[in-house]
């Protein structure tokens, strides 16, 4: 699959062919800083001539070959819902796709996964630690890009641990404003702002010493 769509992708740009797909091939490897993309006979990626501003792939690391795969990904299903109209919408499942990325390209995938769906009609079902993913969701719907019907967050609590009073699974929505109907389990969106805190009582501490 990944020769064949970088093959016609490749090609299409060259003659300047201007589609949904090619738009969005562009506009994601840019704004993923991917470029110099080649493969073996093998149809894998050639570690050697892989590059991303200048790395090769063994230097770039797991994060930018995941977003290729997924970008490849959404462009095969949306070249299939244009040649099947038979179907309301396909699905893409994606497990942590904000492994080893940067902050900001974690928050990026969340501009791309919407985009995705609004475009090519992809469903997207996103298993994910990414704070920074929910927070760009949250701000994307305050901003009225994404509707509050088009998402739904269902967390999931440690079974062994479940607080009284909740169930395992706990659905949450993000509002017309971008909060959310319920709050997270303890750790998640918390944790960073807990340390914060203990920071800011370590140098209080450290002053009432001096």
């Amino acid at each position: 699959m990944f020769k064949q769509y970088f093959e016609k992708y490749q090609e299409s740009k060259i003659i300047s062919e201007e589609t949904a797909q090619n738009r969005f091939y562009d506009k994601w490897f840019a704004n993923f800083g991917i470029k110099n993309i080649s493969l073996n006979k093998n149809d894998q990626l050639d570690a050697n001539s892989y590059s991303v501003n200048g790395l090769s792939h063994v230097d770039t690391g797991f994060g930018m070959t995941q977003i290729i795969a997924i970008i490849i990904r959404i462009l095969s299903i949306a070249e299939t819902g244009l040649l099947s109209r038979l179907r309301s919408s396909y699905i893409i499942i994606l497990e942590e796709p904000e492994a080893n990325l940067h902050p900001r390209y974690q928050s990026m995938l969340a501009d791309m996964i919407c985009e995705a769906a609004e475009t090519f009609n992809i469903q997207f079902i996103v298993e994910t630690h990414s704070e920074y993913l929910i927070r760009k969701l949250q701000y994307l719907t305050a901003k009225k890009q994404v509707k509050p019907s088009d998402s739904v967050i269902y967390y999931f609590h440690d079974p062994n641990n479940v607080p009284k009073g909740e169930k395992q699974v706990k659905k949450i929505e993000i509002l017309e404003d971008g909060s959310l109907s319920d709050d997270f389990g303890p750790g998640f969106f918390d944790e960073a702002a807990n340390w914060e805190l203990e920071l800011i009582r370590l140098k209080n501490a450290k002053n009432r010493n001096n």
